[in-house]
């Protein structure tokens, strides 16, 4: 995986801005422009594009970016599809629980009742939700 030389790339970037940009010396910032794009160019956009690429080089893919409606509705319907999916499985990690547990305990109307005992014995403790 070459991942991790194209992190680094980012990050020596990263780390040459955190060092020159600071200084408030307006030639090293442009300096830290030129050179970051410069290197990022060189990395993502002309290396892979050569006949002898380098393993550990990265493509960062086309550049050109469609104008068909239908492609970008395509692209946001399955990557919020996925962004739910996964945001229903951390949930679910989060509280310990499956899907059918979830629906079983909504289902019972003493679920949430206060003071009513539930399916494994214990008694559901009123919450004082009054506010100030």
């Amino acid at each position: 995986c070459n991942r991790g030389w194209a992190a680094f790339v980012l990050l020596l970037i990263a780390f040459a801005g955190i060092v020159l940009c600071p200084t408030g010396i307006p030639f090293l910032v442009v300096l830290w422009m030129i050179l970051s794009a410069g290197l990022f160019l060189f990395y993502f956009i002309y290396l892979p594009e050569t006949d002898d690429c380098p393993e550990w080089c990265q493509s960062i893919g086309p550049l050109k970016a469609s104008m068909n409606p239908e492609d970008w509705k395509r692209d946001f319907t399955s990557s919020a599809n996925a962004s739910f999916e996964d945001i229903r499985a951390l949930a679910s990690n989060i509280t310990g629980g499956s899907k059918e547990s979830e629906a079983s305990s909504m289902s019972s109307p003493a679920a949430n009742t206060p003071g009513a005992e539930s399916k494994d014995g214990t008694i559901n403790k009123a919450r004082n939700t009054t506010s100030v």
